[in-house]
């Protein structure tokens, strides 16, 4: 299995490598060392604070890496700053997460640097070229960062929060306490911001001059948004592209300004600044100013204008902004809207919704970001920042949007304990006796697992929770597995049981095909599958198929039993359902649970059309969309994906011993007769969960613009795991398995001795071929294989 410790994986360093030209190493513990440290070309700063009214400056040899071991604070003085500073070319600077803290909360009066106390300002002054990253700024004074690189600069997976000064202070007025917090202040060239995190009350970024600038994947909050201005006569922005952002209750998303001799909007381009859509001036031009790509969808409140376009003479030339949605508020107020708007600025005048552009915007920019990848190597999986996610959600909990989840507390404990299992990270015996504990707390008196302490048994949480048992947990006392009452189980299984070979969730509850699924992994893993629990199971799976090939979460009005013709059931069902990735591959896997217990003509006639629909639903960037027409969902990297080593042993197309090529990468010219051992284009997948999927700070998500969650974590990986591996059937495996079964005792009454032995030996033999892997972006990136009964 590979498995790393989590302790290893947790706090190993991530260092930019680079290839010294002195051999000194210089420690930065105080301003008394920087004089003798930055004439090395590695330099490390320790943690310490910067005496009150002094600059932490570095002045640094070319090429020169800086690694922080430790957080900075600045001392509080009333002047002008700036409070650090650092120039050089080719510099690697690294913050390994450590904290520069300007203690703005001794400086903040509401008034920013437009009055008040004098604050230092900017904060940061960035002369460097090279990169800056994994660098956190707390409580900014005033502006954060300036930034005037002498040549190209990357800053990524920064930090900036100055969320404290969001609320009012006794000297604010019952104004909010920070002002002027800018997070970037930018008049230079080659500069890209990616990444990051920025969290304050001014503009997130703004813009004065300069030209090649990318502003891409970062979250802003609480401030002003993207600023394009102040800009003044003679000044020139050019190249700038703003890519993959989001912009959280934030006054206005995009702002363009420029002087004239929001402030709540969606976006606003105002030659009138500093008074918002007053009268033009004419001494700036603006021109080309489109958007593009599928990324421009803004959301503002109803009390908001969607768009206002304020342009005296210097606007000229064409703007392309069809593919800019903004959605909510009103009409502009601006009496100079500029007449070179092409291609949607009149839709955002007045009320406007397109839930297919949404659709298109999607795909549209998941193929963005594949179109950035130049080398599909580069990429890699980032498998400490999800390790520490994963393990942080495990044990110390959750935040306040999960609320909602307060019936699913055994899925949120799976979907982590799968995630880690994974990776390839192992628990310490404290944290999974604590899982075990929480787990069998569930546990209802008559039989199954509640969704939390006191609530009743349902067969979703019974599956989260017994196939967490099977992996933290273990026999004897105290280990969960011994734990389960399984004869209370059963019963609970029985009573769930429809007369049509169906079973209802919990209580008084809906049919749903999900429910069959957990029910049967249940079942099978603690040894209560019997004949009875399942008879006529098998003919309400075959009775969900819809036409497209799929399955959907109940029956249709008829079914077809084994013999005879089709029947009317008497429960009522959906008129049509729906095919539905979760549901066909819930379906899929019990059907394959049931083999045993079906006769030779009850096995599925229709796996073709499984198939078929299946590769219908593969999107064009590599994911996988749940239903016909609707969005990719990384979630379905698995639902569809990982259905394919069971769709080739229903199509009798596994190989037994591993021996058969398997093909990664589907094309036109790949040869016919290994073309059906890969369903779907594994490297796509692999590229769309590395690009698309994952976020810096740890956790998979649904698709771009989306926050990470446990749920699209674990199927995002189980799914990439698909990509991966060769998982198959081996009947030497079941061979050797059922010579060595072992009646086990107090087995439920009906249990048919045949019948589990073949079971138990046809799910053990599911195994990984280690001969036919694949690992985009190389080795580094490997998870462990998994399949859909170990999920």
């Amino acid at each position: 299995m590979h498995y790393l410790s989590f302790a290893a994986l947790a706090f190993a360093p991530i260092l930019a490598i680079a290839t010294p030209v002195s051999r000194c190493t210089g420690t930065i513990a105080s301003l008394d060392d920087v004089a003798a440290a930055q004439k090395c070309t590695t330099v490390t700063i320790k943690g310490f604070t910067v005496p009150a009214g002094k600059t932490f400056e570095l002045s640094l040899l070319d090429n020169t890496v800086v690694n922080m071991e430790g957080d900075v604070k600045f001392g509080v003085a009333n002047w002008a700053g700036p409070l650090f500073s650092v120039s050089g070319k080719g510099i690697t600077f690294n913050g390994n997460g450590h904290t520069f803290d300007g203690q703005g909360p001794s400086y903040w009066d509401g008034q920013g640097g437009n009055g008040g106390v004098t604050k230092p300002h900017p904060m940061m002054k960035i002369k460097i070229s090279g990169t800056y990253s994994n660098v956190k700024v707390l409580n900014s004074p005033a502006h954060t960062y300036s930034i005037s690189n002498p040549a190209k600069l990357v800053m990524s997976k920064l930090t900036i929060d100055n969320s404290a000064g969001d609320a009012p202070n006794n000297q604010s007025g019952g104004k909010a306490a920070g002002h002027n917090t800018d997070g970037f202040d930018v008049s230079t060239t080659d500069l890209t911001i990616e990444d990051s995190t920025i969290r304050n009350q001014d503009d997130c970024i703004a813009i004065n001059k300069g030209s090649n600038i990318i502003f891409q994947r970062n979250s802003c909050t609480g401030g002003h948004g993207i600023s394009i201005g102040s800009i003044s006569t003679g000044a020139t922005v050019q190249n700038v592209q703003i890519l993959n952002n989001q912009i959280i209750n934030n006054d206005q998303a995009l702002r363009i300004k420029t002087k004239a001799d929001a402030t709540k909007f969606g976006v606003i381009v105002d030659q009138g600044y500093p008074t918002t859509l007053g009268a033009p001036g004419n001494g700036v031009k603006i021109s080309g100013i489109n958007f593009t790509g599928s990324t421009n969808n803004i959301a503002v409140t109803s009390s908001a204008q969607r768009v206002a376009v304020n342009c005296g003479t210097g606007c000229t030339g064409t703007w392309d902004w069809s593919k800019l949605t903004v959605t909510g508020g009103k009409a502009s107020d601006s009496k100079y809207r500029y007449s070179g708007v092409k291609g949607g600025l009149s839709q955002h005048f007045c009320s406007y919704s397109n839930r297919w552009s949404r659709y298109f915007d999607t795909e549209t920019s998941i193929s963005d970001l594949l179109l950035v990848l130049k080398n599909p190597s580069d990429v890699k999986l980032d498998r400490p920042a999800h390790a520490r996610w994963a393990y942080t959600s495990l044990i110390q909990g959750l935040p306040g949007r999960y609320t909602s989840q307060d019936a699913s507390q055994p899925w949120l404990i799976y979907w982590a304990l799968q995630t880690l299992t994974c990776l390839g990270v192992q628990l310490d015996p404290a944290t999974k006796q604590r899982t075990i504990d929480t787990i069998i707390a569930n546990q209802h008196p008559d039989g199954g697992f509640g969704g939390g302490p006191g609530q009743l048994p349902h067969l979703l949480p019974t599956y989260a929770s017994v196939c967490s048992l099977a992996i933290v947990g273990r026999s004897g006392e105290k280990g969960g597995w011994d734990q389960i009452n399984r004869q209370k189980c059963y019963e609970f299984f029985m009573r769930m049981k429809q007369p049509d070979g169906s079973f209802v969730v919990n209580k008084d509850a809906e049919v749903d095909v999900r429910g069959t699924y957990c029910l049967l992994v249940v079942a099978t893993l603690l040894d209560i599958l019997t004949p009875e629990l399942v008879e006529g199971t098998s003919e309400f799976l075959r009775s969900c198929q819809t036409y497209e090939g799929g399955f959907a979460s109940s029956s249709h009005p008829y079914y077809s039993p084994e013999d005879g013709k089709p029947q009317v059931l008497s429960e009522i069902r959906p008129t049509l359902g729906e095919a539905h990735g979760g549901y066909t591959s819930c379906a899929i896997a019990s059907w394959i649970l049931l083999q045993p217990y079906q006769k030779p003509e009850g096995q599925c006639e229709k796996a073709g059309t499984m198939g078929d629909w299946n590769a219908r639903s593969s999107d064009r960037g590599g994911g996988f969309r749940g239903r016909t027409n609707k969005l990719v969902d990384g979630c379905y990297s698995w639902w569809i994906g990982g259905l394919e080593p069971l769709l080739l042993e229903l199509l009798g197309l596994g190989n037994d011993e591993g021996e058969t090529e398997v093909v990664s990468h589907v094309t036109e010219e790949t040869d016919s007769e290994n073309a059906p051992m890969a369903l779907f284009d594994k490297t796509s997948l692999q590229r769309f969960t590395l690009v698309s999927s994952q976020l810096s700070s740890g956790g998979l998500r649904d698709k771009p613009g989306k926050a990470a969650d446990l749920y699209h974590t674990a199927y995002n990986l189980a799914g990439y795991s698909t990509a991966q591996h060769r998982v198959y059937r081996s009947l030497v495996t079941e061979r050797k398995l059922l010579d060595a079964w072992k009646s086990s005792s107090g087995v439920i009454q009906g249990s048919e001795e045949k019948i589990r032995k073949i079971t138990w030996a046809r799910i053990c033999a599911w195994q990984e071929d280690e001969g036919a892997h694949f690992y985009l972006g190389g080795e580094g990136n490997r998870v462990n294989a998994t399949h859909l009964y170990s999920t």
